[in-house]
């Protein structure tokens, strides 16, 4: 006969019980449930887990659920408190059966994310979509010929910064690693493709900086994210990347976008390539300007790829030594860097961050190409080797990433299998890189990701 337990389960078991509960009904695409409905049906599956383990009884505490609330919605518990006044004895009453003591409360939504815009109080919705809001800078030159001149894609150099906010929606069928995108823009269907769906430019870079302060105080960590693309990106592309990356590995923090003027595609490489030294000044302004006009505790994490590499580089070579404290990770993925000019730019980016990972890929066929273009000087992404360098995390990521007729994906470093890799990394917690195989070559450490 099996044991009667009378007792209550531990903290662990029972904040276990509640997430795995909140995490069912977030992949079952219910996170547009109002709070009420939400704790109800925790309670629900708690009393079937109960039944399962002959529990007689399973008091559970408010500030349990509202922690788990906050593990699952990225919404801080002080978050929680300060919008919805009694928040605690809304939660208890709930859970007891009774009706909540704020009538208004019952029409709580959560939000997936840790924007403090997920919390309404309205009428309850099942959301369409997911929204990113990813902030942005831009030395574009307004595109006037367009449909949509506002969105700024222009290859041409602008005199001046232009500074903005833009929502990206991703589909609730969102896969990680992917962008999912329309064959043709009129054929783009929120419901199925990601897509920016509302740019805003602010008229003063101090209102600007003002908001990027205000988000950083809401958000849970304290810290920006700077996406710096590639070649032959638009800023739309730049956008969407940055909501992907933020959304796919949970990032706390702000989302940024630094868009140089790209021309736009693959033909105006040349171009491209010759605007990294203008480039990585801009670059350098931005992250000055981002710690010393927002507060003195945020910090700062590069993601570059591709050409963006060697612009983020560049500009680490003319910060001051005494921004390391807050530039925190900075993620160099299949870096368009001649093996000539790497050595020193790792240096520069060795003694000014806390930390730096660079990604490599043998068969990166566009590194091949760009080594091609550029008399054959062979590119830092194309092998893990000449990554190495002493106080550089240097992986060669070939064991994981997928490959096509064309060879490795150039954009591998977000594709679905190293997402947790980039979450890792941009944690700041070198104990969930599991993964990764130490080995040397000329007395400097590397690593191998593991399949």
């Amino acid at each position: 006969m099996s044991q009667v337990r009378s007792g209550p389960p531990d903290d662990k078991t029972t904040y276990r019980i509640i997430n795995e509960t909140i995490n069912h009904i977030l992949t079952r695409q219910l996170d547009g449930l109002p709070l009420k409905v939400l704790i109800a049906s925790v309670k629900d599956i708690l009393k079937r887990d109960m039944r399962k383990r002959r529990m007689t009884r399973f008091p559970v505490s408010s500030d349990v659920i509202i922690a788990a609330l906050e593990f699952r919605t990225g919404i801080s518990s002080e978050t929680w408190k300060a919008r919805v006044p009694d928040l605690s004895n809304f939660v208890e009453a709930v859970w007891a059966g009774e009706s909540p003591p704020i009538p208004q409360v019952a029409e709580l939504e959560f939000g997936f994310h840790d924007d403090t815009e997920n919390i309404h109080l309205g009428t309850a919705r099942r959301p369409s979509v997911y929204e990113e809001i990813v902030l942005f800078a831009t030395d574009r030159e307004y595109d006037r010929s367009g449909a949509n001149p506002e969105l700024l894609n222009s290859g041409v150099p602008a005199a001046n910064m232009t500074y903005g906010r833009s929502v990206v929606t991703l589909p609730l069928a969102h896969r990680t690693g992917q962008i999912e995108e329309a064959k043709r823009d009129s054929q783009a269907n929120p419901s199925k493709h990601v897509i920016v769906r509302d740019v805003s430019l602010f008229a003063t870079d101090q209102a600007f900086y003002d908001d990027l302060d205000a988000r950083l105080r809401a958000a849970r960590r304290n810290d920006v994210m700077i996406f710096v693309h590639g070649a032959a990106t638009t800023l739309q592309g730049a956008l969407k990347r940055a909501a992907q990356i933020r959304f796919d590995t949970k990032f706390p923090g702000v989302a940024m976008a630094y868009s140089w003027p790209s021309i736009g595609n693959i033909d105006g490489y040349g171009a491209d390539y010759d605007r990294v030294p203008a480039a990585a000044k801009r670059l350098r302004e931005l992250v000055e300007n981002v710690l010393g006009r927002v507060n003195d505790k945020a910090s700062v994490h590069i993601v570059a790829h591709s050409l963006g590499c060697f612009i983020s580089a560049t500009a680490f070579e003319h910060f001051p030594a005494s921004l390391r404290n807050r530039v925190g990770e900075v993620i160099l993925a299949a870096p368009d860097i001649s093996h000539l000019d790497y050595p020193a730019l790792a240096e520069a980016i060795r003694i000014r961050a806390r930390r730096a990972t660079v990604y490599a890929v043998p068969a990166d066929r566009a590194l091949f190409w760009s080594a091609k273009f550029r008399k054959k000087i062979s590119r830092v992404g194309s092998s893990v080797l000449l990554a190495a360098h002493q106080g550089v995390d240097a992986i060669d990521a070939s064991g994981v990433v997928r490959r096509s007729w064309f060879g490795d994906r150039h954009s591998y470093i977000f594709d679905a299998n190293l997402v947790g890799e980039l979450r890792s990394v941009l944690d700041g917690d070198g104990q969930l890189r599991a993964r990764l195989e130490e080995r040397e070559h000329n007395g400097l450490a590397y690593y191998v990701i593991r399949p």
